[in-house]
């Protein structure tokens, strides 16, 4: 007896670029040295302790960040386009996307997208639930209902990337109506 077997290819996974993650460290960095600053200045005495632990509070938030970023990817299959960040993801099959676009999201501004017919938001069950009670988390995940994110990840410079290339080829009616 025959078998038919079919080929896939491997999915294809696209992570931050150095230079957003080295971005996103700077910035909460400098965020974390304006505490340090603020602590140190209002320490009235051992502000060698305030320091340690600014200092201590500061290496675990750029780990965590660093972590976060690391964890967040793009991954491209025979199936369609997965966005996966810490505690959700988003997916979009093939002949679910029906064009490209730009969204407000949250406090990462205006990100460049796909816009879904269907939502793809898949959350993790806490994150859910926390995001109840932060009306930015809660507008932040209704946003990305039917819309997958990717300049948040990728930079503004997504459409000269190896990603829209690999977006060009297997979804090219998504290029026909969007503007460069």
């Amino acid at each position: 007896m025959d078998t038919i077997q079919t080929r896939t290819a491997a999915p294809l996974h696209f992570y931050a670029p150095p230079q957003v993650v080295r971005n996103k460290l700077l910035l909460v960095g400098g965020i974390m040295g304006m505490v340090v600053v603020v602590g140190l200045m209002s320490a009235s005495r051992d502000t060698g302790a305030v320091f340690l632990f600014s200092l201590a509070l500061l290496v675990v938030c750029e780990a965590l960040v660093l972590a976060a970023m690391r964890f967040s990817r793009l991954t491209i299959s025979d199936e369609g386009i997965r966005y996966r960040a810490a505690g959700y993801s988003v997916f979009a099959s093939w002949d679910n996307m029906i064009g490209i676009s730009t969204q407000q999201i949250g406090n990462q501004g205006e990100v460049d997208g796909l816009v879904l017919r269907e939502s793809g938001l898949e959350a993790n069950g806490w994150l859910v639930f926390l995001a109840m009670f932060s009306f930015s988390a809660s507008a932040a995940f209704n946003a990305q209902e039917h819309f997958l994110p990717i300049s948040n990840l990728l930079s503004d410079h997504w459409w000269t990337s190896p990603f829209a290339d690999e977006l060009r080829r297997r979804a090219p009616h998504l290029f026909n109506s969007a503007t460069d």
